[in-house]
């Protein structure tokens, strides 16, 4: 006899179960795609625009400082720096040529280690003064210290040239080099102040003393000294350069000149008040204007082969 099956009724609602969700493919697939070119859009305009994104955040992070009433310098220094020249160094040869825009010296040579001498060649058609182009030779030895220095300043005429020579103070040359060096630029100078009398620069070389007279550090008149033993074989030569100097001086406004022997010795002084207009009328090289500052006779003067204090 076969068992019956039990029936249990149930009198709970009945609850919908969801068995299964179908999704619209063809929506999906349109939504999917629309963000991913939304995606592609936003990261190439993140590539194109990233240093001024860059720019931007860093500002935002590190904002400018700013201090007014403050001038900057920015300019200054990048035009000093447009300005310095690298300084060119030499081994000395007699095959050296040196040249520049307006001229070139060569045919360096020593002699008897006494002297440089070299030629110096005007390449321009007009009249070469070096000395307003303040450029100077530098003299070093083998381990490039500084021996000498040369203030060039001759006059050369259109596409000519000359035979320049300087006495040497140290025979052991090695390295040379050209450069410019601008007043504004030579190494500042202080005349010593005496605790009676006049402040003077006294510069000397061979025969010639040279006393110049400052007031506040800016020169107002100019000795010059020439001493020379009767005994001394220029004597006679000095001696009538000295009458005709004298002749000629006295008759310039501003200046004073005398001639004497003396024990022996030939004493030939010249006072030249620079409050007139004689600097420019004698045009000596070592007679400086009216108020030149004593630091630009010092360097040139010193650089001319004079011994200053």
């Amino acid at each position: 006899m076969a068992k019956k099956k039990q029936i249990i009724i149930s009198e709970e609602e009945l609850v919908p179960t969801t068995l299964a969700i179908i999704e619209d493919k063809k929506k999906a697939s349109i939504f999917g795609i629309v963000w991913i070119f939304v995606i592609f859009v936003i990261f190439i305009a993140g590539v194109i625009y990233l240093p001024e994104i860059s720019s931007y955040v860093n500002n935002y992070l590190n904002p400018d400082i700013t201090e007014p009433n403050i001038p900057s310098n920015n300019n200054k220094n990048n035009n000093d720096n447009d300005n310095e020249e690298v300084e060119k160094k030499y081994t000395i040869s007699n095959k050296l040529v040196i040249k520049e825009t307006e001229f070139k010296i060569s045919n360096f040579n020593i002699e008897n280690s006494k002297a440089i001498t070299f030629k110096i060649t005007n390449l321009t058609d007009e009249v070469l003064e070096l000395k307003k182009s303040h450029y100077f030779i530098n003299l070093y030895n083998d381990n490039k210290k500084l021996l000498q220095r040369i203030y060039l300043q001759e006059i050369l005429s259109p596409n000519g040239e000359t035979e320049a020579s300087y006495i040497i103070n140290d025979n052991n040359i090695a390295v040379i080099s050209l450069v410019k060096i601008l007043e504004a630029d030579y190494p500042s100078y202080i005349v010593p102040v005496p605790e009676s009398g006049t402040p003077t620069l006294t510069c000397t070389k061979d025969y010639e003393k040279i006393e110049y007279l400052f007031k506040d550090n800016k020169v107002y008149a100019t000795n010059l000294i020439y001493e020379v033993n009767t005994n001394d074989v220029n004597f006679a030569s000095l001696y009538s350069n000295f009458q005709l100097l004298q002749t000629t001086y006295n008759n310039t406004e501003g200046v004073s000149s005398s001639l004497e022997i003396l024990n022996g010795v030939v004493n030939f002084k010249t006072i030249i008040s620079l409050s007139s207009n004689a600097s420019e009328t004698l045009n000596l090289k070592m007679v400086y204007p009216y108020e030149t500052n004593a630091k630009i006779i010092n360097f040139e003067m010193t650089a001319n082969g004079y011994t200053c204090s």
